[in-house]
């Protein structure tokens, strides 16, 4: 254990001692580095001097801290200017009525300029001992968080500001509820701070007014006492790291009180920090099941033929569905869908989550948490080899990420299990080649066996026009160089129900949604059930001539039978029938000079 420096025993202006190594030293070393520690526990004191730099705490329990009387000591402001606002390497604590204790981590070492800048600040606000201590950041977050929520709950001051400052958090994310947004982003920018929310796909400015400190207080009190038991990613925020966590919500929305959960994930930058959190429901219309798995299907905008399909497969024993698409495509709610529908009190379902993103009624819900030094895939493989011990009939793992939970994925599809997940892929058979791809490393012979991928999916969200008000090409100012251009990509010589978006709106869609001319968002899909043809050609390598035989049994654009088509292609009969803007899916895929240019060399 580290010794103790008493700061009575010491002149004030007098931070070195004379050491082993001579006298010769520098005077401008670093005082904190140089500091001889004197007093400890009469049974634990040396018999030698020591610097407190040599030893590094790794057990807060060392620290001789009283945690009822303790607190953090703020001394931000005076060090803002030589650490940073986003360092927080350093905590000043009263210990007790006579002691301040300050922990340093290693990285705050590396400074000797700051170093002495800080000894001089503590030693300002110190009129009884001062302890110092090396420690590890393991230790600094736990101390820190034992002191946060502390204060949170049991001291009166610090409450208010606590309370009121998440009180403003929760109006933010009201605000958010209210307009519809998927997501919130905290845009902590040192000179230009912002807060966007994403609407229907689209970035837009909340119109909410914050300095990069509040952002950081509104980020910070959320972290720290509202993060769901096991969710969080470090027990403080930092800002100088990566760290995630979950926060369920409950908020009065319409007078109704809604119960929500946000998925937060910050990131450090050259500017500060960028935070986002996904708006999760867990109350309300929007997490209840329809009357049938293909009718909730055909709601979130699948085609009659996808719906149908995902229906029948959903509902055999055995095999996987696996969803792909990018970020916020809403492949987890369609997962959620199908969980609600093929649940049943005569089966065992288990979900894996990272973070649990909505409650399903009769499914055992596991968040993944991870121990110290391991990784989101290692831990997410342990809960698999646990619950094949627990004979699921069905399993939804979020996620697979690496090598170790493709592995617990396909052990769960040889023990019989009807296994449902996500990968990152651009299309149906892009997830079967990432599967077999090095980053997992699954056997082709396994995914070619018939029934282990029963269904592969590629789904993204599209903006639907609002049917009231939509424009036809004319209205809208469209010129005749672009209809000729969507009437090659299309194939159709008849465009007459095209429509595009009327961004003034009317009333019907201003109920509905707060951008004017949209009605809110449905999927666009591709869906491949591999058959053995496919699956042959997978197996041997031979891709191209897998999209080849795929692409070959689609039919014409304009035709609403979805076999063999894209997802873009999909969209494209959805604009050829009025209900998506043609710009919207150029702005969500590709343009459709390039997509004409690219069918017209496949021809």
């Amino acid at each position: 254990m580290l010794g103790l420096l008493n700061k009575t025993s010491q002149p004030k202006n007098d931070h070195r001692r004379p050491s082993s190594e001579g006298s010769n030293r520098s005077s401008s070393q670093n005082p904190l580095q140089e500091v001889a520690l004197e007093t400890r526990p009469n049974d634990e004191r040396p018999k030698h001097s020591a610097r407190w730099t040599d030893h590094e705490v790794t057990n807060e329990e060392h620290l001789q801290i009283t945690w009822g009387a303790a607190k953090v000591v703020n001394i931000d402001r005076e060090m803002d200017t030589v650490y940073g606002k986003e360092a927080k390497n350093y905590a000043l604590i009263q210990a007790n009525s006579s002691t301040l204790v300050l922990i340093v981590v290693r990285s705050a070492l590396e400074n000797a300029l700051a170093l002495q800048v800080l000894q001089n600040v503590v030693e300002r606000k110190s009129s009884g001992r001062l302890e110092r201590y090396l420690v590890s950041n393991t230790v600094f977050t736990t101390v820190l968080d034992r002191l946060n929520k502390k204060t949170s709950l049991h001291t009166g001051t610090s409450t208010l500001v606590d309370s009121e400052t998440l009180r403003e958090f929760k109006e933010v994310v009201k605000r958010a509820v209210q307009m519809d947004a998927s997501d919130i982003h905290f845009r902590g920018d040192q000179k230009q701070p912002r807060i966007d929310f994403r609407i229907l796909g689209a970035v837009h400015n909340s119109g909410l007014s914050y300095s990069y400190d509040r952002l950081e207080k509104l980020s910070r009190a959320a972290y720290s006492t509202q993060a769901e038991k096991g969710s969080n990613k470090g027990s403080v925020l930092t800002f100088e790291t990566q760290q995630r966590a979950a926060f369920p919500l409950e908020l009065e929305i319409d007078g109704r009180t809604q119960l929500f959960k946000l998925r937060f994930e910050l990131t450090p930058c050259q500017s500060g920090f960028h935070a986002v959190m996904r708006i999760l429901w867990m109350s309300g219309d929007k997490a209840k099941k329809g009357e049938s798995l293909e009718s909730d299907l055909l709601a979130r905008g699948y085609m009659p033929d996808q719906a149908r399909s995902m229906s029948l497969v959903s509902y055999k024993n055995g095999g996987s569905i696996i969803l792909a698409g990018q970020t916020g495509s809403g492949k987890t709610q369609t997962l959620y869908n199908i969980m609600r529908q093929i649940t049943t009190r005569e089966k065992i379902a288990i979900a894996v989550e990272d973070p649990v993103e909505g409650d399903l009624d009769g499914v055992t819900q596991i968040q993944v948490a991870t121990r110290e030094g391991q990784t989101v895939d290692d831990a997410v493989t342990d809960i698999i080899k646990s619950i094949l011990r627990l004979d699921p009939d069905i399993a939804l793992i979020s996620e697979l990420r690496g090598k170790e939970s493709a592995a617990g994925f396909q052990q769960l599809l040889q023990s019989g299990h009807k296994t449902l997940t996500t990968v990152h892929a651009d299309s149906p058979i892009g997830i079967y080649e990432r599967l077999a791809s090095d980053q997992f490393m699954l056997d082709r012979g396994f995914l070619s066996t018939p029934d282990n991928l029963s269904i592969c999916v590629f789904q993204n969200l599209i903006q639907r026009v609002c049917p009231h008000c939509a424009l036809r090409h004319d209205e809208a100012g469209i010129d005749a160089a672009y209809m000729h251009t969507l009437q090659r990509a299309t194939g159709s010589d008849d465009l007459s129900m095209v429509r595009f978006r009327n961004r003034k709106g009317c009333p019907e869609c201003k109920k509905v949604s707060h951008l004017p001319g949209i009605a809110g968002r449905e999927v666009a899909a591709s869906v491949l059930i591999p058959d053995d043809e496919i699956l042959l050609l997978l197996r041997d390598k031979k891709v191209l001539e897998a999209i080849r035989e795929f692409r070959s049994r689609k039919s014409a654009l304009y035709d609403q039978t979805t076999t063999g088509k894209s997802a873009m292609e999909v969209a494209t009969y959805k604009v050829l029938t009025g209900t998506v803007d043609p710009r919207e899916v150029e702005s969500v895929f590709e343009s459709f000079e390039l997509y004409a240019m690219k069918n017209r060399r496949a021809a």
